[in-house]
Order: C-alpha cells, then structure tokens, then sequence
C-alpha cells in the first residue's frame, strides 16, 4: 500500500507541475519587487535630497508605491494557486494518506 501512496503522490504533483511551475514564475517577481523598497531609498537620498526636487520625488514616489501594488496582486494570486493545489491534492489522494498514516502507526500506549 505504501508504493500505491507514493506513486499516487508523483502522479499528482506531476498533474500539478504547471500550477508549480507557475508558483515559481510569481515568486521569481514577487523576489525581484521586493528591491522597490530599497531602489526607492537609494534613489531618494541620490536624486531627490541633492537637488531638492520635488517632481523627482512624486514620480519615485508613484513608481514605488505601483511596484509594491503589483507585488501585492502578485502574492495574492500566488497564494490562491498554492490553496488550488493543496486542495485538489487533498481531495485527490488525502484520504487514502491518512488511512496509510493511521494503519502504519505504532499500537499501544507507547510514543
């Protein structure tokens, strides 16, 4: 039964391989604006305290604020794919995991 479970478990993260795959690809952005933060600082001691620019600040200011958005947006819709996944694996192979789990459990009243 322990081979059926396993080979129950590839074949259904090998059907979730696109869902991964497009988990990794979020991530990969999510990674990449989470230095809007720190370009915005960098930027603003460089640019905007030197030549007291106010313009300068709005339009790094708009920037900033749109990446952080989109990382957002980007972290919600990762984690919805990630709740898809989970639940289709569940409901796929879930109860025959845990009646595996129960069977293969030590009996008795030691841990």
């Amino acid at each position: 039964m322990k081979s059926s479970i396993s080979q129950d478990l590839r074949e259904a993260f090998a059907a979730c391989r696109g869902g991964f795959i497009a988990v990794a690809v979020f991530s990969l952005f999510i990674n990449l604006l989470m230095l809007a933060t720190p370009l915005y600082m960098l930027q603003l001691f460089d640019r905007v305290l030197g030549s007291r620019s106010t313009d300068t600040l709005m339009v790094l200011t708009i920037i900033a604020v749109l990446a952080l958005l989109t990382m957002v947006g980007l972290m919600v819709v990762r984690g919805r794919i990630l709740v898809w996944i989970g639940g289709w694996i569940d409901q796929r192979i879930g109860g025959r995991v845990l009646a595996a789990a129960i069977e293969s459990a030590p009996h008795g009243g030691e841990p």
